[in-house]
This record gives structure tokens, C-alpha cells and sequence, in this order.
């Protein structure tokens, strides 16, 4: 499978390191002005010691875990689709939707049905039980708190 070569933005934050207003005091470890979110980017950070991504849907910031699912990829090496409403994992190609999290699409189905020649030709995967594991964060003030 070919890659899109492209450059992934990597934030390494610490909570306070950003001395904005806080959002709620005891939850919020990260910060992050809502303008630096760039659309058609996805944007890593760390937040209590687990990777994250954060990107646009359309009109929507989702926050996520950057683990994939499936088999633990990359997400913030995944591609954006639909505006961002889908994301397809870099290693295995499983697309999710960014609104709930539920597999659209599941690659196996597709290269399992281009290989059966025999009797069990009519077989579909079961649809897979994961999701993408999508975060709560809150806008205040302009700031994203993860």
C-alpha cells in the first residue's frame, strides 16, 4: 500500500507550560491555543503521558487517542478523509468515523473477496467491536483543554 509522505506536527507539552487562563482546574493538563489547530492537519500532543491527536471534522474539533484501535498504529501518521470526518489508519487502512468512533470501513473485507475462488466466496468479515477511542476536551477562552 502506497503512503502520502508528509510531515506530522508533534507537540510536546507539559500542563502550565502554556500559562493561558485555566478551563477547569483539576482536569485540564494541556492547553492549546484553538488557532494553532490548523484544518487538513492532524496535530499530536501528550497529555498525561498518552498520545493524542487533535484536528478539525468540518466545524468540528475531535480529540483522540493516537492509538489506533486495531492493532495500535499511528493515528497521528493516519489520513484525513471526507473533511475530516474519516480517518484511515497509515499501517492497516481501517477508516473511522470522527463523530462516533465506529469502523466504516474495514480493508480485510475487500482483499479477503478478491481472493476467494471456492465455495465460501458469498463470506463477510464480522464487523469489528473496536472503535476509535474519541477524548473529552472543552473550548474556553479561545483554548483547547485536553
Amino acid at each position: 500500500m502506497l503512503r502520502e509522505s508528509r510531515s506530522v506536527t508533534r507537540h510536546n507539552v507539559s500542563a502550565g507550560e502554556l500559562a493561558l487562563p485555566a478551563c477547569t482546574i483539576h482536569l485540564v493538563a494541556v492547553q492549546v491555543p484553538l488557532s494553532s489547530i490548523r484544518r487538513g492537519r492532524i496535530h499530536t500532543f501528550e497529555v498525561r503521558g498518552r498520545p493524542i491527536i487533535v484536528f478539525w471534522a468540518r466545524d468540528r474539533l475531535v480529540v483522540a487517542s493516537e492509538i489506533c484501535p486495531h492493532i495500535g498504529g499511528p493515528l497521528g501518521e493516519a489520513r484525513l478523509e471526507d473533511d475530516g470526518c474519516a480517518l484511515r489508519c497509515p499501517w492497516h487502512g481501517y477508516k473511522y468515523d470522527t463523530a462516533s468512533g465506529a469502523v466504516l470501513e474495514n480493508p480485510n473485507e475487500r482483499f479477503v473477496q478478491k481472493r476467494l475462488q471456492t465455495a465460501y466466496a458469498s463470506y463477510r468479515p464480522a464487523q469489528p467491536t473496536f472503535k476509535l477511542n474519541l477524548l473529552p476536551f472543552e473550548i474556553k477562552d479561545g483554548m483547547v483543554c485536553l
